[in-house]
């Protein structure tokens, strides 16, 4: 294999290259579900078949915290965006012809969320 390159663009408008993996950081959060569906529907139309998605992104419980939730209003109120569960995230990559494969926590308080087809 090659060595990773970082591109600069709009994932909403610009063309993505063709990548074996595609890391998402902190940014699915900050949009409205159609927009969130839209940006990983970039990735998948420029990804390899055997691509994956990997999402370093805050995962919401199904019960959230007073401070999860705060969290969520702001960003809601903010950006038009929210905080998202596994199942949401799962949802959002079914429109889109993914799968969620696993999700881990990672030291930072986000998770590690992986899509693939």
């Amino acid at each position: 294999g090659g060595t990773g390159q970082d591109v600069a663009g709009n994932f909403l408008e610009d063309g993505l290259p063709s990548g074996d993996a595609y890391v998402l950081s902190q940014i699915l959060h900050g949009w409205p579900d159609d927009t969130a569906a839209k940006i990983l529907g970039r990735c998948v139309e420029a990804a390899r078949d055997d691509a994956r998605l990997l999402l370093v992104e805050g995962v919401s419980s199904d019960r959230p915290s007073a401070e999860e939730a705060s969290f969520d209003l702001f960003m809601l109120a903010l950006l038009g965006g929210r905080q998202r569960t596994l199942d949401d995230f799962a949802r959002l990559a079914e429109s889109v012809g993914l799968t969620l494969r696993s999700s881990q926590s990672l030291a930072t308080g986000n998770s590690l969320v992986e899509l693939a087809r």
